[in-house]
């Protein structure tokens, strides 16, 4: 019995899906420097806009806010003064500490403060 053009499509199709299924295939996962890279530009503030003011640096020191900051103590005749400090990464401030934290996995680490202590 032949087959109809039909029923050969069929079978070409199954064949072909068969093939396609018995390839091994292989899923690339994102690496630490490109998990890390993606939760920089996430966190990184990549500019302000225009007419807006970057974050206050310093804050007093018994204060804190979304940026992430350390302590630095007063320099020779208070100048700079003891504060807050922001932390930059590629010269922009990174806000939050789960996100400092996210792109310096070996420290140092920010707290629920986001200073680094």
């Amino acid at each position: 019995m032949s087959m109809t053009e039909s029923e050969r499509t069929k079978l070409r199709r199954r064949r072909l899906l068969k093939s396609a299924a018995a390839v091994p295939a292989i899923f690339v996962l994102p690496a630490g420097a490109e998990v890390a890279n993606s939760s920089l530009n996430a966190c990184v503030a990549r500019g302000f806009p225009p007419g807006t003011q970057t974050p206050a640096n310093p804050i007093p020191a018994t204060s804190h806010d979304q940026w992430v900051r350390s302590f630095q103590p007063a320099g020779p005749n208070d100048n700079p003064p003891a504060g807050n400090y922001l932390q930059f990464v590629d010269g922009k401030p990174v806000a939050t500490a789960s996100c400092w934290n996210s792109v310096h996995p070996g420290g140092p680490f920010a707290d629920g403060q986001n200073l680094i202590r």
